[in-house]
């Protein structure tokens, strides 16, 4: 299969479970909320969050990524940029950001991007790199849903940047993802809220991975 973009291997998300984060973001918000996810991947989340009655609009800058999902009952797929990406008129009263988009490069913009799809008050959940992670990030290797990944090629060009590789290996393939992460801790994560007009509510889990954050009453 194909990869996006990026670097993700279609394959890796179509196999990944997504219930966990589903979880942890199903109870931040009402019941049958309608929610914007971004970078919505396969939809290993997206699944679980319609399965758990919301609907959901996912947006993805990869056609095969997006394919991936196929007929969804309550799902709507949009194909674009998450930096660029502009649906007014319409917002959401929540949007999830996922898969630590936050600490990219870009993570700024892509933030920003989901404030002006807020509605008035609406919650944004994200979800960053465990503080801390990036400057401790070293060579290791695990294994998730029979997935195995492994972290590799480890250098930390600065405080608060890593650059690595990850290496998965999934139904008998390999596949090689280089990326870039930079920290987003605590103070970070008040000035980013603060100068798009948003509230920190409170974190959703122990490690303070996922984060709720509310847009203001304009």
């Amino acid at each position: 299969m194909s990869v996006a973009p990026d670097g993700s291997p279609v394959a890796l998300y179509t196999a990944l479970r997504g219930d966990r984060e589903a979880a942890i973001i199903h109870d931040a918000i009402p019941p049958s909320s309608s929610v914007l996810e971004l970078g919505c991947g396969a939809g290993r989340v997206t699944r679980h969050l319609v399965a758990l009655g919301h609907r959901v609009t996912g947006v993805d800058n990869s056609e095969a990524m997006l394919a991936a999902i196929g007929d969804l009952a309550e799902f709507e797929p949009v194909l674009a940029e998450i930096g660029s990406l502009d649906l007014a008129p319409r917002r959401w009263p929540v949007v999830v950001m996922a898969s630590h988009l936050i600490n990219d490069a870009d993570g700024m913009a892509f933030v920003a991007s989901a404030a002006r799809h807020l509605e008035s008050r609406g919650a944004l959940l994200v979800e960053r790199h465990e503080p801390g992670w990036v400057d401790r990030a070293r060579a290791e290797s695990t294994e998730r849903d029979g997935i195995t990944v492994e972290l590799t090629d480890v250098v930390h060009p600065r405080a608060g940047h890593v650059r690595a590789t990850m290496v998965y290996g999934v139904h008998g393939t390999t596949y090689r993802q280089p990326f870039d992460a930079y920290e987003v801790d605590d103070d970070a994560l008040r000035e980013i809220a603060a100068s798009l007009g948003l509230e920190h509510v409170r974190f959703l889990d122990e490690n303070r991975t996922w984060v709720a954050l509310r847009s203001g009453s304009s």
